[in-house]
């Protein structure tokens, strides 16, 4: 059977290039061999690029690939081997691929820290897919996922999903955690995302009012440690952290996702108070005295002050009545705003 470049008959010693025609170049072959030699060398490289370059289509399901060699079949799985394909059909959660009938290996994708299982619509229908196999696991661990347009990226270090979105280990991506406003209705957030109601996140037997589903598992251990956060059992009880976050997700413990409905984003580089909560919708004007007008107050500062980074201005005014004491009614403390969903990574 003909070698592939991947097999032990390929060595970077050449001198051990030397197995029996036409894997090798032996020492003394016949002169009518030598073509077969340098015609399997041509076929193991057609072979070679054809793996990495998407000229195939799996077929089978979205959750069981099948992938089939142009001419020669695979004889082995190769630690390390590269396999680049178009997808035929967007995927379900854990998914597998079987190449040339040698097995099927699950797809894994780099997330929280480590390869895990693909999520429901990770790999859509007509995507590029660049895949390396991992013996050790074993698995088949996407490296980078692009669109019909897409050039595929082998560098960076984030965690794909979504249509045309990549992370892990892909530069451009969209790692889990991240935030972002979105201007379609709660029925179209897209897949990977989940939406920051004040619902919770957690396994398919955890009762999580938001997303019950294995997908959630990256976006559950990034955010455990983070007390801001409250933890669940699955009836819904507030629940003290355990060990982990794995032992916690094992127990179909719950997390609960911030409530962003009419708030407003706050940042804290610090990383010490992500999630904290605080701020007031109104605030009221003390008032006491007698008499009526207009009070003064100091010169305006840059806020108030004229030119694009403001300055010195005009002083500005408070209207009051006075003749009172007490608390004046409830003030409006929101600027103009235009309303979004505001979904999160999972």
């Amino acid at each position: 059977m003909p070698s592939d470049i991947g097999s032990s008959s390929y060595s970077e010693a050449a001198a051990s290039n030397n197995a029996a025609t036409p894997n090798g170049w032996p020492e003394g072959q016949n002169p009518s061999t030598v073509n077969d030699c340098a015609r399997e060398n041509m076929a193991a490289s057609k072979r070679w690029y054809n793996k990495i370059n998407p000229v195939l289509t799996t077929g089978g399901t979205s959750t069981a690939y099948t992938l089939t060699s142009t001419t020669q079949a695979e004889t082995a799985y190769y630690n390390g081997q590269l396999y680049s394909f178009a997808i035929n059909a967007t995927c379900g959660a854990s998914p597998s691929l079987n190449i040339d009938g040698l097995g099927a290996i699950s797809l894994r994708k780099f997330s929280g820290g480590s390869f895990v299982a693909l999520a429901a619509g990770d790999l859509q229908a007509n995507q590029n897919v660049t895949v390396r196999y991992n013996s050790a696991a074993p698995g088949f661990d996407v490296l980078a996922v692009s669109g019909p347009t897409d050039p595929p990226s082998l560098s960076g270090n984030n965690t794909f999903t979504g249509t045309n979105t990549f992370s892990g280990p892909v530069a451009g991506a969209v790692p889990t955690g991240a935030t972002m406003g979105f201007r379609g209705a709660t029925s179209q957030v897209p897949s990977g995302w989940v939406l920051e109601r004040g619902n919770s996140i957690g396994d398919a037997s955890s009762g999580a009012t938001e997303r019950a589903n294995a997908d959630t598992v990256s976006l559950f251990t990034l955010l455990w440690a983070n007390t801001n956060y409250v933890l669940q059992n699955s009836a819904g009880a507030p629940v003290s952290r355990g060990a982990n976050a794995a032992a916690d997700y094992a127990a179909h413990c719950r997390l609960v996702l911030p409530n962003m409905t009419n708030k407003f984003r706050r940042t804290d580089n610090s990383g010490t108070a992500i999630s904290a909560s605080g701020g007031s919708d109104t605030h009221t004007h003390n008032v006491s005295g007698s008499g009526s007008g207009n009070t003064s107050t100091e010169s305006a500062d840059g806020s108030f002050g004229s030119g694009p980074f403001g300055g010195a201005g005009a002083p500005h005014f408070h209207s009051v009545s006075i003749g009172i004491t007490g608390s004046a009614d409830a003030q409006n403390n929101i600027p103009a705003y235009v309303t979004e969903l505001s979904i999160v990574k999972l």
